[in-house]
């Protein structure tokens, strides 16, 4: 299969929730990442504390584990409500995570102040650290209000500690760095907090250059799936190569249609009204999907469209939506080969007690052919008068004891090699006047003309 383009997003309306689905998509991941990161800092903040407890004051343990218990809490909180809304986090998910991630790690300084070291251990003990980690956890969110976010609030947070700090003396500061000494000195903190706060507006540039990188290869990746539907819906009633023509060319899929020279076919099934009496309704189906499918093969073998299904009939087109070159040769080629398929198919349901058989009607003409519907629901078809006719030439064959009948038009445009039977006028139902008729008879045509044509029109041996 030729490589099709990405489906063309038609209205703005749709490209705009495309992308909108794909920011939700992308803000989902993220938030299961950094989720997952946060469970694992509560087991390894449980492990911490179960291993050296024994050097902390109990009041201080007591904070440490409240505080893991709330973390781990929230955590569970999180990975429930990503999972009953798949593949998009609530917009308030994210903000109120970055606000109980920040104070969880700020609580730290409560358990700081209640052990031996003092507050002093908040600042020296690589909470800081922690508080640009998560800055950097933020950027998977690839948000980068949510970037600014999560550093400006660690820097508030941090500028209002050391400021409670110093204002109350929970600490001794020095004028000289001091790191180690249990005293601070104040311009070494106030770096420290910058530093750690800087991961966040960083990580807001680096997010808004990955936000439109993935949410382009999110859209892509869903404009791939639609464009495989669509081929797939296509392919059901279209030749592999129309439909390929068709996807790299998304205007053809659109309402409107365009006048073209066609072959229009009718084919139905005769005797189906008294085979369905005598089996039972599955073994029905299962004869119409036998009959519909080897018909088809047959179709698209000499690249003719499948326009509709009519019951135990349908129709077909040779050279709409796409032309192609001798289209009535292929349609009659076509028919011939439809009824020889169909003399195997009758053996296999002899059982039945009735002989199937089909008849075949084809004219060719003028049509309008296009998509037709609303824009939810379309299909491809053909109108004009080739297509009236070629259904009541098909009707017309239990009259005349034939199996394909053609107009005149398609006569005239045969490949000399097909051997036709001149039935004069006659009366069609439906149409004023008298129409000049043409029969084939499967069994008059030379097996050596017919399968040259075959290999001059598919290139390959003969199929069925």
């Amino acid at each position: 299969m030729a490589t099709s383009p990405p489906h063309e997003l038609t209205t703005a309306a749709e490209a705009a929730a495309q992308y909108e689905r794909a920011c939700d998509l992308a803000l989902w991941r993220g938030e299961v990442g950094i989720n997952r990161v946060r469970l694992t800092m509560v087991v390894l903040g449980a492990v911490v504390l179960l291993a050296s407890g024994s050097s902390n004051t109990p009041s201080a343990n007591l904070v440490l584990w409240a505080q893991d218990l709330l973390w781990a809490a929230w955590a569970a909180i999180v990975y429930v409500v990503l999972r009953r809304n798949p593949e998009r986090s609530p917009r308030w998910l994210a903000p109120a995570s970055i606000a109980v991630d920040q104070v969880v790690l700020a609580a730290t300084y409560v358990a700081a102040s209640r052990n031996v070291g003092g507050v002093v251990e908040y600042w020296q003990g690589g909470v800081l650290e922690l508080f640009a980690v998560s800055n950097i956890l933020t950027g998977l969110r690839l948000s980068p209000w949510l970037c600014v976010l999560g550093g400006g609030a660690s820097a508030l947070i941090n500028a209002a500690l050391l400021a409670w700090s110093v204002q109350t003396g929970a600490v001794v500061t020095s004028a000289v760095s001091s790191y180690g000494s249990g005293s601070l000195h104040v311009p070494d903190v106030v770096l420290s907090i910058f530093v750690a706060s800087l991961p966040g507006f960083g990580m807001a540039l680096v997010a808004r250059v990955s936000r439109s990188l993935v949410l382009r290869a999110e859209m892509e990746t869903a404009a791939r799936a639609a464009d495989r539907q669509e081929y797939q819906r296509l392919a059901k009633y279209l030749p592999r190569q129309v439909v390929e023509v068709m996807m790299r060319d998304p205007a053809r899929r659109q309402l409107g249609g365009q006048r073209r020279t066609a072959t229009i076919v009718f084919v139905d099934l005769r005797n189906f009204t008294a085979m369905s009496e005598r089996l039972q309704p599955e073994q029905t189906v299962a004869v119409l999907n036998q009959f519909f499918a080897a018909m088809v093969e047959r179709l698209f073998a000499y690249e003719g469209t499948l326009d509709k299904f009519l019951g135990d009939g349908f129709m077909a087109v040779f050279g709409a939506p796409m032309e192609v070159d001798r289209a009535p040769t292929r349609a009659v080629v076509a028919a011939i080969d439809m009824v020889l398929a169909m003399r195997q198919l009758s053996d296999a349901v002899a059982q039945a007690g009735t002989p199937l058989a089909i008849g075949v009607g084809i004219a060719t003409g003028e049509v309008l052919s296009g998509t037709i519907g609303s824009p939810d629901r379309m299909e491809f078809t053909c109108i004009g008068p080739p297509v009236n006719l070629a259904s009541r030439l098909e009707g017309l064959n239990k009259r005349l004891g034939t199996h394909i009948l053609l107009d005149a038009e398609t006569a005239r445009r045969l490949d000399p090699a097909i051997v036709t039977t001149d039935k004069g006028a006659v009366p069609v139902r439906g149409l004023t006047g008298e129409t000049h008729v043409a029969g084939v008879d499967v069994d008059a045509q030379r097996p050596a003309d017919l399968e040259h044509l075959r290999l001059s029109l598919y290139g390959g041996g003969e199929r069925g």
